[in-house]
């Protein structure tokens, strides 16, 4: 198993122990034949806006493993709906075998590669659900799934020569609360250039979110 690979499993592990903090209070909702009726209830916060970072991995190039860290904003427009102005990513990289394994086996291999290494997007997401799952009795887990979709632009190097280019990101997100004003989440979004030769840049995220 690769280092990032067991990294992002460390990190998941770690962020999973999280959701315990969120507590659950007993509401009374009444008695039927003398026994009392009672629910677990949590409420989501009401805040507005959100200051989200994290991590990208962008696992699929054949050349290269990139791993980034991102900070953004986001405003939450409705309960269903929200606009992440902005996000900034700086992206490392991280060669794979691919091109000794070239050069060794064939005789060629890549001189030079075009990497990635800044992205810049603002994305619109739309919640399509939200439920809650129990957790000893005591605690509830508020979750959400959504939607994303948005402009972008991408940063990339070649040799010494940088190249911007415009993209399209679509994408699935997974959003859990830690706290009242905490979230974490997990995205895997597809960024397309436009261009006449497409190129294409999934990537996960693994995301914390503070609301206020």
């Amino acid at each position: 198993m690769k280092l990032l690979d067991k990294t992002y499993i460390v990190l998941i592990s770690c962020l999973l122990l999280f959701t315990y903090s969120l507590k659950a209070t007993d509401k009374i909702l009444g008695e039927l034949d003398g026994a009392k009726i009672s629910s677990l209830e949590t409420s989501l916060p009401s805040d507005n806006s959100a200051i989200n970072m994290g991590t990208d991995f962008f696992p699929f190039n054949p050349y290269y493993n990139g791993i980034g860290a991102f900070l953004g904003y986001q405003y939450y427009i409705t309960k269903n709906s929200s606009w992440e102005v902005i996000r900034l990513t700086y992206i490392y990289s991280i060669q794979t075998d691919l091109t000794n394994q070239l050069a060794e086996k064939y005789g060629v291999a890549p001189k030079e590669i075009e990497r990635l290494f800044f992205v810049l997007k603002s994305s619109y997401k739309y919640y399509l659900s939200y439920g809650k799952s129990l957790l000893f009795d005591d605690y509830i887990n508020i979750f959400r799934f959504g939607l994303i979709i948005g402009p972008g632009l991408a940063f990339t190097k070649k040799a010494s020569l940088s190249n911007t280019k415009f993209l399209a990101n679509i994408g699935v997100s997974l959003e859990i609360y830690i706290s009242k004003s905490l979230l974490w989440y997990f995205e895997f979004q597809d960024s397309v250039t436009i261009e006449s030769n497409w190129v294409t840049y999934p990537s996960f995220t693994l995301g914390l979110k503070k609301m206020f």
